[in-house]
């Protein structure tokens, strides 16, 4: 009888905590939307430091509602990955 007691109460403190974890869990990241854009990096220019043209670029298309996700290296090229940010800002 003590043994079915103990056993009752172990079941119900991991029933709780089971419970409590559930409901502690974040709601799941939103997943993404699919749309995807993929470039060449801008072309170096000897007038210009190569730093502003990328960050020019970069902004450019974060004001068309695009997000830079990372870089493709190939053998033949450096490609950008974007994904698009949401609904596309009128210029």
């Amino acid at each position: 009888m003590r043994n079915r007691k103990i056993g009752l109460v172990v079941a119900l403190v991991v029933a709780w905590g089971a419970w409590m974890a559930y409901g502690f869990q974040r709601e799941p990241a939103p997943r993404p939307t699919g749309h995807y854009k993929v470039t060449n990096w801008p072309p170096d220019t000897p007038t210009e430091d190569y730093h502003r043209i990328v960050e020019r670029y970069l902004n450019e298309m974060g004001a068309d509602g695009w997000h830079f996700v990372y870089t493709l290296q190939g053998e033949r090229a450096k490609l950008m990955v974007f994904e698009s940010a949401g609904p596309q800002v009128p210029r």
